[in-house]
């Protein structure tokens, strides 16, 4: 991860190849400090101090060693010439249904780290940061979300596989508004979810489409101080902007 001024004047970074092997995702939780960035391929979420970029923790499954995993990806390359980024052995059917399996005979993901478990993760992939510093990750092939606090113990999961409404298929992007609620987006169920902050389910909102408010393959999310819901519509090359609405005071 790589942070720069508001002058776009590069600042610092975060993580190495030694640290990291795919980054896809990052939060911060500034009231802490803490730069959060999620690893795909680690199956983890690295934390790091804001002001200088020092490691304060790995959350997931930490049983493989990234040194190792570099090292054999570099001679698995060598030994089949295979381009960077193909897709794993493994991986690619779990990851990417409908694909060819990879005749590479390393997985590109640290597959030791992979868990099913409270607190582990199988492909790790959006992340967010709440009003009072819980952190909330999409666990994509376990098909939850996960909370966590600020020091990293896992707090509660909420979701599971299914077709029904506070479950998921695909979950991608995932934000918190103003007032905790936790939205999450479906790149299968073309929609987002709102839960509370018990993962309690309130509505959802959006449908396979092109129209307005329709979504296709919707990826990341993103809200506003003034709670405006950006989402990354990906196969409708558009990003569409909703609002939430705060309900009105109840009259006494």
């Amino acid at each position: 991860a790589v942070a720069f001024t508001p002058g776009d004047a590069f600042l610092r970074s975060y993580g190495s190849a030694e640290l990291l092997l795919n980054p896809v995702d990052v939060a911060v939780d500034d009231d802490a400090g803490i730069v959060y960035v999620v690893d795909s391929y680690l199956h983890q979420v690295l934390a790091f101090r804001q002001q200088d970029g020092t490691l304060i923790r790995r959350i997931g499954r930490v049983v493989g060693k990234v040194a190792a995993k570099q090292k054999a990806l570099v001679a698995d390359v060598s030994r089949h010439g295979r381009a960077a980024g193909a897709l794993p052995v493994g991986a690619a059917a779990e990851a990417a249904p409908g694909h060819a399996p990879n005749r590479s005979s390393e997985p590109r993901d640290l597959v030791a780290n992979r868990g099913i478990e409270p607190g582990e993760f199988r492909y790790p992939s959006f992340i967010a940061v709440g009003p009072n510093g819980t952190l909330y990750v999409t666990d994509v092939l376990n098909s939850r979300v996960q909370a966590f606090d600020r020091n990293g113990r896992f707090v509660r999961q909420f979701g599971e596989l299914g077709d029904g409404p506070g479950t998921f298929a695909r979950p991608k992007g995932v934000a918190v508004d103003s007032e905790g609620h936790v939205y999450v987006a479906d790149a299968v169920f073309n929609n987002v979810q709102i839960f509370d902050q018990q993962g309690r389910m309130l509505l959802a909102f959006g449908q396979a489409g092109r129209g307005e408010g329709d979504l296709d393959l919707p990826l990341g999310l993103f809200i506003d101080r003034n709670d405006r819901i950006y989402v990354a519509d990906r196969t409708n090359n558009r990003l569409q902007i909703f609002q939430y609405l705060p309900a009105p005071p109840v009259s006494k």
